[in-house]
């Protein structure tokens, strides 16, 4: 496959992913659509959701994992970024409906206490983006949107974090988005990058 453009707001119109070619203007709409409705609401008071989601400026880049630099990226805090996210290339147009789509957990325990997640995330690109396709909300949209078809592996109690995908929210903080596992049922849920992993949590791979 060749190597993905970066693209951002100006988005090409047929964007070259592992299924073929992909409509990226359609999966612009998914995505801002998805990001309003599940993500960035989470931690907002129900009162106050409404108001505060609405001045959310949706706008995606799309930019391969190995050039993210998370660390710089992290210190650009700035409100007027909200709604800005980030999508890997690598995981566009997949079918995550392929019977043989093969899922790995990271337990990230080794990370908790000292370890903030943006260096987490540099070391699993790393160690796993060779053989592993690490996704981000376009699987978390599937996730939450089949109930039915989530994986066992996606059952157990804890924090599945989709480190394919950083997001801003509406102080301009980066964030990395999850979904909470809890009795069956998955919810989303993010992470500041700042912060270290909890106890609880892990990270979503799939095999390339």
């Amino acid at each position: 496959m060749e190597k993905p453009k970066i693209v951002s707001r100006v988005l090409e119109k047929k964007f070259k992913g592992k299924e073929g070619e992909v409509d990226m203007e359609g999966v612009e709409r998914k995505m801002d659509a998805f990001l309003m409705r599940e993500i960035l609401p989470v931690g907002i008071n129900r009162a106050e959701r409404e108001e505060i989601v609405a001045k959310a400026k949706p706008s995606m880049k799309i930019t391969p994992l190995s050039e993210m630099d998370y660390k710089n990226m992290r210190k650009e805090i700035d409100p007027a970024k909200y709604g800005e996210y980030t999508m890997n290339p690598e995981t566009i147009g997949l079918n995550f409906n392929e019977k043989n789509l093969e899922i790995k957990i990271l337990d990230l325990e080794k990370f908790v206490v000292r370890t903030p997640k943006y260096e987490v995330m540099k070391h699993v690109v790393e160690k796993y983006g060779g053989k592993y396709y690490i996704p981000g909300i376009e699987y978390e949209q599937y996730l939450l949107d089949n109930p039915d078809k989530v994986p066992e592996q996606l059952k157990g109690e804890g924090y599945y974090f989709l480190m394919g995908s950083t997001f801003r929210d509406q102080n301009g903080e980066l964030n990395i988005s999850a979904v909470s596992a809890h009795e069956g049922k998955l919810t989303p849920a993010y992470g500041t990058i700042n912060h270290p992993p909890g106890s609880d949590s892990y990270i979503i791979l799939l095999k390339k």
